[in-house]
């Protein structure tokens, strides 16, 4: 077996393929499906979407402020905001100062810290 999307002649879960002949050796063009949360090794990142700004982007890359792992062939990345890069990812960071220090208003997990207001 070999991970280029045919198997025996059957095209393998998370690509498709075109274009071969029966009986004349012409093979059959295949590319790994993005969207479908297979990560096949040959894009960045798979999530089992399409969606922009969610960490992998419609075209499989990993989409800037995010870091996206543990994909393979029959699981799809987590993607997750770089928290401490300075880059505040709506919807999923609070605030981001930079850094991953306690005690300066924004912690670790980039949520504001009690007693601070960030804006």
């Amino acid at each position: 077996w070999t991970n280029d999307g045919c198997d025996n002649c059957v095209i393998t879960a998370g690509w498709e393929c075109w274009g071969g002949r029966t009986g004349v050796s012409l093979k059959d063009t295949c590319n790994e499906v993005c969207g479908d949360g297979f990560n096949m090794g040959y894009y960045e990142c798979d999530d089992g979407n399409t969606n922009a700004n969610d960490g992998c982007g419609p075209d499989c890359k990993v989409e800037y402020g995010y870091a996206c792992e543990n994909g393979t062939d029959t699981t799809a990345d987590a993607c997750i905001p770089v928290c401490g890069d300075g880059n505040v990812m709506v919807n999923d960071e609070e605030c981001d100062d930079k850094n991953v220090a306690l005690g300066d208003g924004c912690d670790n997990l980039c949520k504001v810290e009690n007693g601070w207001k960030c804006s």
